[in-house]
């Protein structure tokens, strides 16, 4: 049965927390990223999976790395653009624009996050079960 969800409700429900997961199968994650001004995480990659995200409110910051050796390239996308990140290419995020930002982000589940320069983890040592 298809799952149904208002995506606008479930950010003002979870009391607008930076992650919250829209729905999960054995091979498609969807989730909601909302970001107040000023957010920005560490250069990182999800193992097995390209990563994907839609800009639906704001404008995000986007900068990536193909491998820990390559140049960094930065880009500005606005309300409407979508980004696609290839599998372990690193990426940040950052909401440098004075409102918040909220992105649609779809990817195959994986076990497996690295942060640049640090060994892979757990993913939930990184997110616990919000994954």
């Amino acid at each position: 049965m298809a799952k149904i969800n208002n995506v606008w409700n479930l950010i003002e429900e979870s009391g607008k927390k930076p992650f919250i997961r829209v729905g999960k199968e054995r091979d498609l994650m969807i989730a909601l990223n909302y970001y107040e001004p000023g957010y920005k995480n560490q250069f990182h990659h999800h193992w097995g999976t390209s990563q994907s995200f839609l800009v639906m409110r704001g404008e995000l910051t986007l900068r990536t790395r193909k491998n820990t050796q390559a140049p960094v390239e930065e880009f500005v996308l606005k309300e409407g653009e979508c980004c696609i990140m290839e599998m372990g290419e690193y990426y940040q995020l950052e909401n440098a624009s004075s409102g918040p930002l909220v992105l649609y982000q779809a990817k195959q589940p994986t076990d497996k996050f690295q942060l640049l320069g640090k060994d892979p983890v757990d993913a939930r040592e990184q997110f616990g079960d919000a994954i």
